[in-house]
């Protein structure tokens, strides 16, 4: 295996590898997740962590990382004690041309893992919202048809409230996307309730009290379909909802 040639504030992964004693593509795969986690904290990790190669003894090319100092003491401050110690060694003789003490070392390791314990705060934080996010979009799943016309006026109301208050138009909204996904054509079918009605005896007040709402209750495709667009919709929007309140 041909070494790198490295300066003396550097040192490379295989170098590590063998002072720490693990197998080169553990500690390749340790400096990704660094990188990963300063990258999800908003710190650029190239600067400490450079992707380079090297020349294996078959002449087969692989990928490996040169570490400056400040990377040395990042990849130091997740392993244990010894570990740290063979590392912080390392990175002192690396830094001959500006020594530091060995107080500034342990100082910039203990630094180094209090910005990965504050990272992992704020990957337990994203976790958590994530997982908020998760259960309410299942309790808007869990809206059925049985309990359909409650639970989808609750939601257009909040979804109404989302875009301004326009109720109406989330429901135009509903009734084009049913119109268009099942072919339903509710203008008409109305009109033909009414007509029935009509022929029936019903007076006028009774004709125009019926509405869609009541042709989609008529008709159990309709009522899927209403309810799959209004969990859309929810979803889209960000409305929470809780199945309690359809209690």
């Amino acid at each position: 295996m041909n070494d790198l040639i490295t300066s003396i504030e550097t040192m490379t992964s295989i170098q590590i590898a063998e002072l720490i004693g693990k197998q080169h593509p553990h500690i390749m795969r340790d400096i990704r997740d660094e990188l990963e986690k300063l990258e999800a904290g908003g710190v650029n990790g190239e600067s400490k962590f450079g992707l380079s190669s090297y020349t294996t003894d078959q002449n087969k090319e692989l990928p490996c990382y040169i570490l400056t100092r400040e990377g040395i003491l990042q990849l130091a401050a997740r392993y244990d004690a010894v570990t740290r110690a063979k590392l912080i060694e390392m990175a002192m003789h690396r830094e001959q041309r500006h020594p530091m003490s060995q107080i500034e070392i342990l100082a910039s390791v203990a630094a180094e893992m209090a910005k990965q314990e504050q990272q992992m705060k704020v990957l337990s934080s994203s976790v958590e919202s994530v997982q908020t996010e998760v259960q309410e979009m299942r309790e808007v799943i869990e809206l059925t048809s049985d309990n359909w016309r409650k639970g989808v006026a609750l939601l257009v109301n909040r979804i109404a409230r989302k875009g301004g208050g326009c109720y109406k138009a989330v429901w135009e909204d509903i009734y084009k996307n049913l119109n268009s996904r099942l072919g339903a054509n509710l203008d008409r079918r109305l009109d033909n309730k009414r007509m029935r009605m009509a022929e029936n005896g019903s007076s006028k007040t009774e004709r125009e009290s019926i509405t869609k709402l009541d042709i989609i209750g008529e008709d159990k495709k309709l009522i899927d379909g209403t309810v799959h667009l209004i969990k859309i919709l929810a979803v889209k929007n960000g409305v929470r909802w809780s199945e309690k309140e359809l209690q």
